[in-house]
């Protein structure tokens, strides 16, 4: 393990997020040109850039001073939706008033997130957990690690606006966006109100914490209704999935109460004979119960493909008519998860954030989605594996589905159809397999 390494890529992350924070775009291109100058100024006698590093340096310093002074006295509060999609613009009120007597513009708004970078200790440890091997971070592996760690893709990106212009002591509501780009809980601590210097270089920022959550969904495709044969089974106590989502009325006989029976069910003449409490007993639902098995376990270089997976589990959920039948959805994080789903739109809402807040597994414990689907796949009449990888385990899992001839699909997330089809030659795979490309997954999933 190389702390110079580490600590080399913090302190530029550190540097990038300062001048991410506190320059404008010509500022950016400011501190550049004094860098360059000052580089090449170095070395007098063959050019003549040091003449420009003092001029560049006495702009730069004279703006930093003035965002330093400048205050605004505005008062701000927004309204966060709960939800959002991932890649689907969200747009929300945000209420401004000035509280002086003089006129503001050119006042942008930004939602803050606070940054935090994480310690050697806390960076190896997560480097060794998804890893699996004790590598230093002078490998090529630890430092493409720490790159992503400490420089990663924007997960939110807040559209910055230019509020409107603002005259003393008066208020007006406006409305700012957001675009997420990746599903999960998203914590806010607030947001910013900016302000230009005269030069245009830096922000002077006013920060107004208000903290807030948002949770992003999976983002969703265009899919085909899944087909299964299977019939519909008996399931104990069953789920009522019938269109009326009543009980069924078929009575079947008396028996004493028990706790947890509806009390619409007590047989009141009966219970006054008997001086008990007497219920009436219904017969049990038959329905179609399918299953869904999301492969959670990946290792960083698929994560992407793990994603990819669980935007298509939603699209498809989203595609079913669940009238008639209810969804399993059968994965496993930090224990093994079953999730139920029947009509209603409660029901895809709960379902929905359910596949937003499942996170990769790093821990080889495929066994234990093998033991999940073999303890439920008596109740289904049809399932669908959706895997973004091909092995021994999953070859084994699929044949299981196959042995107990419950009509399944299996889909294959995949970068390239030509190389997911060596592998399924090379392992040998004898059950049908449907491949979707990532970069094609728009409208593969809607040939399915």
């Amino acid at each position: 393990m190389n702390k110079i390494i580490y600590f080399i890529i913090k302190f530029t992350a550190r540097c990038k997020n300062a001048i991410d924070r506190r320059a404008t775009t010509s500022g950016k291109i400011f501190l550049f040109m004094a860098a360059v100058s000052f580089f090449f100024g170095l070395n007098p006698e063959r050019n003549m850039f040091f003449q420009l590093f003092p001029i560049l340096f006495i702009l730069l310093l004279i703006s930093f001073l003035f965002s330093l002074r400048l205050k605004t006295t505005i008062t701000c509060s927004r309204s966060l939706p709960s939800t959002g999609v991932a890649d689907s613009r969200i747009i929300y009120p945000v209420h401004l008033h000035n509280n002086g007597s003089r006129a503001i513009n050119g006042i942008l708004f930004r939602e803050w997130q606070q940054k935090f970078l994480p310690t050697y200790q806390e960076a190896r440890q997560l480097f060794l957990a998804r890893s699996g091997k004790p590598k230093g971070f002078f490998s090529k592996s630890g430092i493409e690690f720490l790159i992503a760690e400490f420089f990663p893709p924007a997960i939110i990106e807040p559209d910055e606006f230019e509020l409107p212009h603002l005259s003393g002591n008066t208020g007006i509501d406006y409305r700012v966006s957001l675009t997420p780009h990746k599903r999960g809980n998203h914590h806010f601590d607030g947001f910013k109100l900016y302000r230009k210097d005269p030069f245009g270089l830096f922000f002077s920022a006013t920060t107004i914490k208000s903290p807030a959550n948002l949770l992003v969904l999976p983002k969703l495709y265009p899919a085909s209704k899944l087909q299964f044969n299977g019939g519909r089974k008996y399931n104990q106590g069953g789920i009522t999935a019938s269109k009326d989502h009543g009980d069924s009325e078929e009575f079947i006989s008396l028996r004493e109460y028990m706790q947890g029976d509806p009390l619409k069910h007590i047989d009141w003449k009966s219970s006054a004979k008997t001086g008990k409490i007497i219920v009436k007993q219904f017969k049990s639902e038959y329905f179609s119960r399918y299953g869904m098995v999301l492969d959670t376990f990946c290792s960083q270089h698929n994560e992407d493909l793990f994603e990819t997976s669980v935007s298509a589990a939603a699209s498809f959920f989203m595609a079913q008519d669940l009238g008639e039948s209810v969804l399993d959805l059968l994965f496993v994080g930090d224990r093994c998860y079953q999730e139920t789903a029947a009509r209603g739109s409660n029901e895809q809402v709960h379902f929905l954030k359910i596949l937003a807040s499942v996170q990769p597994c790093h821990d080889n414990r495929f066994a234990d989605l093998h033991a999940l689907v073999k303890s439920h796949i008596d109740q289904l009449s049809g399932i669908v594996l959706i895997f973004f990888r091909l092995d021994e385990e999953r070859k084994k899992l699929a044949k299981l589905v196959s042995q107990h001839k419950i009509p399944h699909t299996i889909i294959l997330l995949c970068r390239s159809k030509e190389d997911a089809g060596k592998e399924l030659k090379r392992l040998d795979w004898k059950n049908p397999v449907i491949l979707v490309e990532k970069n094609k997954i728009g409208e593969q999933l809607t040939a399915i």
